[in-house]
């Protein structure tokens, strides 16, 4: 069986921003027990886990998460922020 969690695909332009910052919001009844490349930040109050990806390369970017329950379809929230260097402005998406 699948071990329970989420993933984050995303997909990375060329040319791609020098750095992003994806952040995950998770239900509070949820245990988060690992994430996938290890974020750089776990807050278990908030259950928010954020990621910076430092000189991310052009092309698909996965991000996982491992929790301890099924999480509820509907319930995870998140943005991905980042400086376009095209247009040269910060650039927030919601996921």
């Amino acid at each position: 069986s699948e071990t329970p969690g989420c993933r984050v695909e995303l997909a990375i332009p060329q040319p791609p921003p020098s750095s992003l910052i994806v952040v995950l919001n998770l239900p509070r009844a949820v245990t988060i027990t690992a994430t996938s490349p290890r974020a750089a930040q776990v807050d278990t109050a908030e259950n928010r886990i954020t990621w910076l990806v430092k000189f991310p390369s052009p092309g698909n970017l996965t991000l996982r998460v491992q929790t301890a329950q099924k999480l509820p379809v509907g319930k995870v929230a998140g943005s991905v922020r980042y400086k376009d260097p095209v247009a040269n402005r910060m650039v927030n998406l919601t996921l």
